[in-house]
């Protein structure tokens, strides 16, 4: 869509334009630099460290895979006192990178796999893939009543 003809002639960009624009922004973006060495510290960077040279894909996606799927796997029991405060192992994340070339895969299938063998049951009876909308979120999380129901 055009602004009329003005004084100094501006328009609205139009929608070509403000892909390119986009992409334009997106190529010329650097890759963030690696984690430092720091956040290898501990069993979860060891992990990591193995798995490296093994694997395609990033370190740092192995890394936040395992911290992330560790804190699912313990739960909401454990947690670091800080004055008043409770901090659990839960946290979340979304790697992102070009589908199917990225590796985001790869980095949970080691983790999974790691995890799996020593949590059986998290492995098989907690997991849930396939997501694709928020219909299929509401789906999956609830009531098996209601699942029935429908």
């Amino acid at each position: 869509m055009q602004k009329k003809a003005g004084a100094n002639n501006d328009r609205l960009p139009l929608k070509q334009d403000r892909l390119l624009s986009q992409k334009s922004l997106m190529s010329q973006a650097d890759w963030p630099d690696p984690p430092s060495e720091k956040a290898y510290y501990g069993l979860a960077g060891e992990i990591a460290s193995a798995i490296e040279p093994h694997t395609e894909a990033d370190p740092a996606a192995i890394l936040i895979q395992f911290l992330v799927a560790f804190g699912n796997v313990i739960g909401h029991t454990a947690y670091y006192q800080v004055e008043a405060d409770q901090h659990h192992t839960n946290l979340f994340t979304v790697l992102v990178g070009d589908s199917s070339k990225a590796r985001k895969g790869t980095s949970w299938g080691h983790v999974k796999s790691i995890l799996g063998e020593i949590d059986p049951f998290w492995q098989n009876d907690r997991l849930t893939t396939g997501l694709s909308s928020g219909e299929g979120l509401i789906w999956a999380v609830k009531n098996e009543a209601d699942k029935d129901e429908e």
